[in-house]
């Protein structure tokens, strides 16, 4: 039942991520590529797609043993769902004021 716990949180934190990178990447697209290149806005749902693959095009193996806890890893796993979309929104931010 632990692991179960466990899967369903790492599940979660995965889905998470997705929904938030890809309306991030929305946001981006729209102050960047829609002024820049007239292209079409992109929703939230196209975003995430357009990321994901994106991801599955780019994903590498990391064959080295990974010897963190489950706790470490799903910390982990949760601060870069959170926190990597959200310093680029700000990195993005500080671009466009300068725009």
């Amino acid at each position: 039942m632990k692991n179960f716990g466990w899967l369903m949180a790492y599940v979660l934190t995965s889905f998470f991520g997705m929904i938030w990178s890809g309306y991030v990447f929305s946001i981006m697209w729209a102050w960047f590529i829609v002024s820049i290149f007239n292209a079409p806005v992109l929703s939230i749902n196209s975003a995430i797609g357009l990321s994901l693959v994106v991801s599955y095009l780019t994903y590498h193996v990391d064959n080295k043993e990974d010897k963190r806890t489950a706790v470490e890893k799903l910390g982990s796993m949760v601060v870069n769902a959170a926190m990597k979309p959200l310093v680029f929104l700000a990195f993005g931010y500080i671009v466009r004021l300068f725009a």
